[in-house]
């Protein structure tokens, strides 16, 4: 009957809070509420994959978000970068990969780092990160194509929490 009466209450809150004002969402997040939605999250995980594509003159990609747990996150594997078809194939090129973690409002950047391409060659990544929160993290991929060439990318790899 206890827990039954908990639930109720529980949802009654969670009812109240969505049918408040808009205005009442402009408030930040206490680090509080956040502790608790991540405590009423689904199950977190000590690794997870993520790939991206980003077509001749995208503006970058971000992959799926993973639900990890808490611990030092490491990010490997690999990315390659083409330039188009018909242009000299000694060429370089880069992209800053931005970790990030969905929090509520504006994304958190945990770190960022740029990884150096050759024309059609993969590049191999390992980034340790260093200590993380539980939560959803994901890569935002943002290309530095040299001015007037266009560049398609494609990576691959995972996330690791040890």
């Amino acid at each position: 009957m206890k827990k039954t009466l908990i639930a109720l209450g529980t949802t009654a809150t969670l009812l109240a809070s969505v049918m408040a004002p808009a205005s009442s969402f402009a408030a930040p997040v206490t680090q509080e509420t956040q502790r608790l939605i991540n405590l009423a999250g689904p199950s977190c995980y000590n690794s997870g994959d993520w790939d991206f594509s980003i077509d001749y003159g995208g503006s970058g990609d971000e992959t799926t978000p993973q639900a990890l747990c808490k611990g030092k996150l490491k990010v490997t594997g690999s990315i390659t970068g083409q330039k188009h078809e018909g242009e000299t194939s000694n060429s370089y090129s880069s992209v800053t990969v931005y970790v990030k973690q969905e929090v509520w409002g504006r994304d958190k950047t945990i770190t960022s780092f740029k990884v150096d391409l050759k024309n059609g060659r993969e590049t191999d990544i390992s980034v340790s990160v260093g200590s993380v929160e539980l939560g959803n993290y994901y890569l935002d991929i943002v290309p530095n194509s040299p001015q007037g060439e266009y560049w398609s990318y494609e990576g691959s790899g995972s996330f690791s929490i040890k």
